[in-house]
């Protein structure tokens, strides 16, 4: 569909939850620490994702989009942060 096909006030745009510039900007050596403190060398490329476990925050499509990266970046690691059912998270780890 192209865009002009698309009625305008059917759009909602959605504001992030989180705003941004109340944090420090980040450099080489606090991402460094950052995955330092979560036993991941500084060259090893992380996707982190925080949301609660939970089906409508739908960790199964990054984890299918990253099974379709690692053939090009087999060092890629995944963080995910975040709580929920028991359930949720078994399914998530297999």
């Amino acid at each position: 569909m192209n865009q002009e096909q698309v009625d305008r006030s059917r759009i909602d745009i959605i504001a992030p939850g989180v705003d941004c510039g109340r944090f420090a900007p980040r450099t080489l050596d606090t991402i460094a620490d950052a995955k330092h403190r979560m036993g991941l060398s500084a060259n090893e490329p992380v996707i982190l994702m925080d949301a609660p476990l939970a089906r409508g925050q739908d960790h199964e499509t990054l984890l299918y989009a990253v099974r379709q990266l690692i053939p090009y970046h087999p060092a890629l690691r995944v963080v995910l942060l975040g709580d929920g059912s028991n359930d949720m998270a078994d399914q998530i780890a297999t």
